[in-house]
C-alpha cells in the first residue's frame, strides 16, 4: 500500500516533536510523512527534514488570506475565543490536509490512505500501514476513548460550547467519544472527511473533535469502523489513564499499562500501534523521553 503519515505544527520546538518523529522512523513504515508547518523557524524546518520527512510551510488561511505567523495564529486551545477561532491550527489543519491531497490527486498522485495524528503527544509503537493492511474495514478508523459523551465534562463542555443546547440534547449526549487526534482513512473518504471537518469546525471554538464525531454518526456513519483499546489501534491515555479514578465507573473499556520493555499494551497485552497523550503520565513520558533522546 501506498501510504501518507501528516502531522501539523506550529508554535513548538524540535524537543517538543522529536519523539512522534524518532518513534514514527523507528517502524517500518515506509510511506510519505509529511509536515505542515505553522508559523516554524528555519532551524525547525530543516530538522523535520533532516529526518525524512517533506514539509509544507502553511503562510494562508482557509480563504486563501495570507496568514502572518506567529500573530496571526492560535496555537493553544487554552487561548481560543469567538474572535480567534478561525485561525485555530487544530482547526485549520483539516483544511490544509484536504487541500494538499487535492493538490496531489491533480498533480496525479494519490495515496491509498492516509494517517494523521496530533504530533506533540504521539508516539508511534508500530507501523500504521500494517495495522491497516491486517485490520482495516471501513474508510474510516476512528478510535474510541472508551466513554460516553455525557459521561465525560470535557467533551460534553466542548460538545455544547460549539454547537449549543439543542444540538447537544438530541445527538451529542448519546454518542461514543471518538478521538480525532489519531485517525486514518481511505484516500477520497478520508479527504472529504477533513473538509466536513473543517467546514464545520471553522470559527467555531474548539470544534474539531465534536465536528468528527457528528459526521461519523451522521454523513459517514456507514463508512466508519469504530476501534476500541481491544483493536490495540491507538491508546487514549487521557481517559484510560489519567482519568480512570474519576471515570472509572463509566468507562467501556479496561486501561491499559505500560510493560518493563516501556510498551503500551491493552488489558489482552497487545501492543498498541499508537499512543496518545502519554506525557500525561510522569512515569511513561519519563521512558518515553530516554527512549529518543534528542
Amino acid at each position: 500500500m501506498n501510504d501518507v503519515v501528516i502531522g501539523a505544527i506550529g508554535g513548538y520546538q524540535f524537543s517538543q516533536i522529536k519523539n512522534w518523529i524518532y518513534s514514527l522512523n523507528s517502524t517500518s513504515f515506509d510511506g510519505d510523512r509529511i509536515m505542515l508547518c505553522y508559523g516554524c523557524s528555519k532551524e525547525l524546518v530543516d530538522q523535520i527534514k533532516d529526518n525524512g520527512f517533506e514539509v509544507f510551510e502553511i503562510t494562508w488561511d482557509g480563504h486563501g488570506q495570507p496568514l502572518s505567523p506567529p500573530n496571526d495564529l492560535v496555537t493553544h486551545t487554552g487561548l481560543v475565543t469567538r474572535e480567534n477561532a478561525y485561525r485555530l491550527i487544530h482547526n485549520l489543519r483539516f483544511f490544509h490536509i484536504w487541500q494538499l491531497l487535492s493538490q496531489f490527486e491533480r498533480d496525479g498522485k494519490k495515496y491509498d490512505r492516509v494517517i494523521t495524528t496530533d504530533v506533540r503527544d504521539v508516539i508511534f509503537q508500530g507501523n500504521p500501514t500494517e495495522w491497516l493492511d491486517a485490520y482495516q474495514e471501513k474508510p474510516i478508523i476512528a478510535p474510541s476513548e472508551s466513554v460516553m459523551y455525557s459521561d465525560e465534562s470535557w467533551n460534553m463542555k466542548n460538545f455544547v460550547d460549539g454547537l449549543g443546547g439543542v444540538t447537544w440534547e438530541y445527538l451529542g449526549k448519546d454518542l461514543l467519544v471518538c478521538n480525532v487526534g489519531t485517525i486514518a482513512g481511505s484516500y477520497d473518504d478520508f479527504k472529504e472527511l477533513c473538509f466536513m471537518i473543517y467546514t464545520m469546525s471553522v470559527g467555531n471554538w474548539v470544534a474539531d473533535q465534536s465536528m468528527f464525531n457528528i459526521l461519523i454518526n451522521t454523513t459517514y456513519k456507514n463508512k466508519t469502523q469504530v476501534v476500541t483499546p481491544n483493536d490495540y489501534w491507538a491508546c487514549q491515555t487521557g481517559t484510560l489513564v489519567e482519568n480512570y479514578d474519576k471515570l472509572k465507573n463509566v468507562l467501556l473499556d479496561e486501561p491499559p499499562y505500560m510493560g518493563m520493555d516501556g510498551l503500551v499494551r491493552n488489558s489482552k497485552d497487545d501492543v498498541f500501534c499508537l499512543v496518545h497523550q502519554y506525557e500525561r503520565i510522569p512515569e511513561w513520558n519519563e521512558i518515553v523521553e530516554k527512549k529518543y533522546p534528542l
